[in-house]
């Protein structure tokens, strides 16, 4: 409960209807942000850490710039094994069940 002070005008209306004439002192104006209960109808809830957060612009982009000279192509034939270097892989390659099953790319 609240602690009020009893006045000479004490009454039941008055005990029943405290927020009319008992009320509560409105939130401080730096502790609002920190409130859930401060929006309005149809207002959106915005976490109070995010409030003043300043977002970059809109022409501002994460990551870092590449050269735009590495193609999809280039990255595929990189990993690519010919020669020995296939024939070392196919020998390690033979002990798996799963080759052995499904052999991929040959007949």
């Amino acid at each position: 409960g609240r602690s009020i002070q009893v006045l000479v005008a004490d009454s039941v209306e008055r005990d029943l209807q405290s927020e009319v004439y008992f009320a509560l002192p409105s939130t401080p104006v730096g502790e609002r942000r920190f409130r859930n209960l401060s929006m309005g109808p149809g207002e959106m809830s915005i976490h109070w850490g995010l409030k003043e957060q300043k977002l970059p612009s809109a022409e501002f982009r994460y990551g870092s710039r590449s050269y735009k000279g590495t193609t999809t192509e280039e990255c595929m034939k990189a990993g690519e094994l010919t020669g020995v270097a296939e024939y070392n892989n196919s020998c390690k390659e033979r002990i798996y069940q799963s080759t052995k099953r499904e052999p991929l790319g040959k007949p």
